[in-house]
Parts: C-alpha cells; sequence; structure tokens
C-alpha cells in the first residue's frame, strides 16, 4: 500500500497542495532528518504499517531539510483490528536528488534500452557493468580519457532507466572510426521529479564494452558495432571492458577505489553480428552480473 500511494503524496506534498489533516506548508528545518525520535524510513514504516488499515493525516514540508534537498514528513493514523488498535506511523522522505542505486527494487535499470523506447524488454542493448560514484558524466568522460584513453564522445542514442526512461548523457570512446573500440555509454542517475543531486552524492552509470565493426546481418541486429562474443573472444566484450576500466583506473595503476562489487544479475544474452562476411550470421554476447562501483573522486 506504501509503495504505491507513497509516490503519488509525496508528489501532492512538494507541490505545496493542502493534505488531509494538515498541510504542506514550509516549517522549520531539521538537520538530519534520521536521527529524530519517532522518524521511519519508508521501507520501515511500511513494515510497521503492514496489516493495518493507515490513513494519511498530515504531511510536513522542511525546505533544506536533506542538506540541499527538501524533506517531507508523512504522518499516517492507522489501525490495526485484534492488535494495537490506533496507532500513528511517521516516515520521513527527501525530494530533489538523485535516488539512491535500487537495482534490485526497480528504482535503476540493469541495461541501457533502445534510443526511442520506453526502457524494457526486450529493447535492452548493453548490460550496465560499471557504476561510479561522485562526480557528473563530464567527470566520467574526463577521467576516461585520462586514464584509459577513451577520449571520443561518439555513439548513437540509447537510454537508461534511473526512476524513470531518460536519454544516455554522454559516450565514452577510445577511437572514432577504428574497425575495433572500447566504448560505453553515461547517465547521471536521476530522481522520480527528473533532478539531479546537489550535494556531490551523485553516481553514474555505465555500459563499457569492447566492439569491433563489421556489416550487419539478417537477423542479429541493425548495428555496424558488435560486442565481441564471450565464447570465441573470452571473457567477452563486456566483461573485458570493465576490466580495462578497473585495471587502468583503478590503484595500483591508477587513482581510483574499487569501492565495492554488487551482483546485480543482468546476464541476458544479447545477439550480435559477427560481420566478417555478408552471411556470417550471429554470436552472443552477455556479462556475469557482476557490477564494479568505483569512486572517481581522488
Amino acid at each position: 500500500m506504501l509503495k504505491k500511494a507513497g509516490l503519488a503524496l509525496v508528489g501532492i506534498a512538494a507541490l505545496g497542495l493542502l493534505a488531509l489533516g494538515g498541510s504542506a506548508k514550509p516549517e522549520t528545518a531539521l538537520s538530519c532528518p534520521a536521527s529524530v525520535p519517532g522518524l521511519s524510513t519508508a521501507a520501515e514504516a511500511e513494515e510497521m504499517m503492514a496489516g493495518s488499515q493507515c490513513y494519511l493525516a498530515r504531511i510536513s514540508h522542511f525546505p533544506g531539510g536533506c542538506g540541499c534537498a527538501d524533506l517531507l514528513i508523512m504522518r499516517y493514523l492507522c489501525y490495526e483490528k485484534g492488535g494495537k488498535g490506533w496507532y500513528y506511523v511517521n516516515y520521513w522522505y527527501c525530494t530533489g536528488y538523485e535516488g539512491p542505486l535500487d537495482p534490485d527494487g526497480g528504482g535503476t535499470g540493469k541495461y541501457s534500452y533502445q534510443g526511442g523506447s520506453t526502457c524494457g524488454s526486450p529493447t535492452w542493448v548493453d548490460p550496465i557493468t560499471v557504476v561510479f560514484t561522485g562526480g557528473i558524466y563530464t567527470d566520467v568522460q574526463r577521467h576516461a580519457c585520462d586514464h584509459g584513453t577513451w577520449c571520443f564522445n561518439d555513439g548513437g542514442p540509447q537510454r537508461f532507466w534511473s526512476y524513470g526512461c531518460w536519454d544516455q548523457d554522454a559516450n565514452a570512446n577510445s577511437d572514432e572510426h577504428s574497425l575495433t573500440q572500447y566504448h560505453m555509454r553515461i547517465k547521471t542517475g536521476r530522481y522520480w521529479d527528473g533532478s539531479y543531486a546537489c550535494d556531490g552524492s551523485t553516481y553514474n552509470l555505465a555500459t563499457p564494452h569492447h566492439e569491433h565493426w563489421g556489416l550487419p546481418q539478417v537477423g542479429c541486429g541493425n548495428s555496424g558495432h558488435s560486442v565481441y562474443d564471450n565464447k570465441t573472444h573470452p571473457p567477452g566484450g563486456f566483461n573485458g571492458a570493465r576490466d580495462d576500466i578497473i585495471k587502468n583506473w583503478v590503484h595500483p595503476n591508477g587513482p581510483h577505489d574499487l569501492l565495492e562489487w554488487q551482483y546485480w544479475g543482468n546476464v541476458q544474452q544479447i545477439r550480435q553480428s559477427k560481420g566478417y562476411g555478408v552471411l556470417e550470421g550471429c554470436w552472443w554476447a552477455s556479462a556475469d552480473g557482476w557490477v564494479a562501483i568505483i569512486g572517481i573522486w581522488h
């Protein structure tokens, strides 16, 4: 219930409209919502409200209560029949910044998608295998040129899911006109209202891949660039390009930190054209599902 209603209610509050039994007028700012007694996160509140009938009682709006973002406090009046009876649940919610990485909950997509699509299967194109934290896409481009000589911004348009379906922000590739290259598309994470982070807590989704140019094959996609497949060119173009970034960007060869590995399970096999001859046929490329989280501040 909370998941279905929460975003809509937050959107109403952000517009400053009246809520049931209260208003969304600005109030005194709070410095740290998580430190205030009696406040819960949305996930905690959902557990507290499970099995009860709940009604929105008040929305309080604190401009700047989440750093450079606004804080909303949602107050619900709930009733549990045969249990604790009537009780209140208060949870806090921040607006105006990019949502957290959420590949399992649906907030963050695991692939890039065809340009003009709505970011759903089967329009996926490349798996996300690296997330760069800190900075925005221009910072990723700069570091890609500094550490891996991926100095060009060339590539067809694709889209990413980040609390909504958005066009990519940029490319970084190792050559503009060669038979083989490293390439990634980059998307700085957004939030449900389309805003970027303003407090330095940004992250960037990236789809690095190693590809070659060839003739598109019938039934294998229409791109002249094909990612190397996993069997003929192990570990494959998706895994290999991610590993190339780690080799050149991360200590001891580079100045950046590999913060952690996350398993996203984005192992969809994606058909590619071999492209060496007119009827060469198709091969398949896929990632191993592991995403490298790399900090780009130093």
